[in-house]
């Protein structure tokens, strides 16, 4: 019952965070940049732990660990439903190069960063044992937030707009990067029979081929029962909920992360679907913050805040890697902002837009979902503290960008006030 309890405390908080009250508060710039990336229900879900109020005890929801991973599961049919094959040939091509850089640049300065961390927090553990670790770090540091609002300047124009279109662009096919990055890294180790941590890469490559071939057949069957339920909501929901269910549950079967035997499987739906389909994705999507705060407060109760001096190390130098490498590779992206008829981008205004050239350091709530995963697959302290560092280093990240974008705005517009009155 305790168990039970447990999730309804923690669905309960998810469905008030995303109510018609909570809407309304969005519409500040500030609470807008807070909300979208759950980490004031991230505080909640601390407040509530055992380490503070002990309101709600972890090991209840570790006992709930099946049922939590139909969460993960959902996540990424939500992500997975997004990957349109008309959906991804309209984006611009720079977009799409955009993220690729990022991947690939971010991933292995981040895996760098990671292992030099862990090594030192962990007193050189071996390296089977820090991967999982490793490959978090690196994937987590790939996606940002989509949000915009908070961080665009005072003034809004034609450059504004297409440089925030590019962002969430970026994001989202950065979440599918990350949610695959996560999902194939950390399949390449298993902790065996012996309980030692051991690379095994031919039954990883195994594992992941098998769960792309049951994520395209359970993608057909889902189609397929999808169709015959026809436009009746609720059957439509069922079979939504069983094709969660099994994505999810084999992948977690086979040793995998839920997210992406989901996320495949929802990429075949999509991609299978037809106009009748596309009501009951936006109907899906609905629920897609609600899922995003749950998981957030989720955190908050499983996290180990106490990580010592090692860990606020670690969680210092992925801020600042963040801070330094993504805006760097934002201006590449950043191009899509570029108008011909404004004139060459050098003799263009550039002031006003520190804020959102900065947004790309902010941290994804994918990384969140992903950091929840890997303590539910496997609830050690260790990982709980990795979770805690994740979380703090993108809750950094949202109050340094937030704070400049703010300092930033009140400047511009002071200046234009004075401006307007000359």
């Amino acid at each position: 019952m305790e168990i039970f309890l447990a999730i309804v405390a923690v669905a309960a908080l998810g469905l008030a965070a995303t109510s018609q009250p909570a809407y309304r508060l969005r519409r500040s710039r500030a609470v807008a940049g807070l909300l979208s990336t759950g980490w004031p229900a991230l505080v909640i879900g601390l407040l509530l732990g055992p380490h503070v109020s002990g309101l709600i005890d972890e090991s209840s929801l570790i006992d709930a660990t099946p049922l939590l991973m139909i969460g993960l599961g959902w996540i990424g049919v939500i992500v997975g439903l997004q990957l349109r094959r008309e959906v991804l040939e309209a984006l611009p091509r720079r977009i799409v190069g955009f993220t690729v850089i990022d991947v690939v640049i971010t991933g292995v300065v981040f895996a760098v960063v990671a292992w030099l961390g862990l090594r030192a927090w962990t007193d050189g553990q071996r390296p089977a044992e820090l991967w999982a670790g490793m490959v978090l770090i690196a994937s987590t540091a790939v996606a940002w937030s989509m949000e915009t609002r908070s961080v665009r300047p005072a003034g809004e124009s034609n450059a504004v707009q297409r440089a925030s279109l590019a962002i969430r662009a970026g994001g989202a096919l950065g979440a599918v990067a990350a949610i695959a990055a996560f999902g194939i890294g950390a399949a390449l180790t298993r902790r065996l029979d012996d309980g030692i941590v051991r690379f095994d890469v031919p039954a990883a490559g195994v594992r992941l081929a098998l769960t792309a071939v049951l994520a395209i057949a359970l993608g057909i069957f889902g189609r397929y029962f999808l169709r015959v339920a026809g436009k009746q909501r609720e059957h439509e929901l069922v079979v939504f909920l069983g094709v969660v269910v099994f994505a999810a549950g084999v992948s977690a079967q086979l040793g995998l992360s839920p997210m992406l035997g989901a996320m495949l499987t929802g990429a075949v739906i999509a991609n299978l679907g037809s106009t009748d389909l596309r009501a009951f994705e936006r109907f899906v999507l609905k629920a897609e913050h609600t899922v995003a705060v749950f998981f957030s407060v989720l955190a908050g109760v499983l996290l180990e805040p106490r990580i010592g001096a090692g860990g606020l190390a670690l969680v210092g130098a992925i801020v600042a890697a963040r801070l330094i490498v993504k805006p760097l590779v934002s201006r590449a992206g950043y191009t899509l902002a570029e108008d011909d008829d404004d004139g060459p981008v050098s003799e263009r205004p550039q002031r006003g837009l520190v804020g959102l050239r900065l947004a790309c350091a902010r941290q994804s709530p994918i990384a969140v979902a992903l950091a929840v995963g890997l303590v539910l697959a496997e609830p050690s302290a260790f990982n709980q503290k990795l979770l805690a560092v994740v979380a703090f280093a993108g809750l950094a990240c949202e109050l340094l960008v937030l704070g400049v974008a703010a300092a930033e705005r009140i400047t511009t517009g002071d200046e234009m006030e004075e401006t307007a009155s000359a």
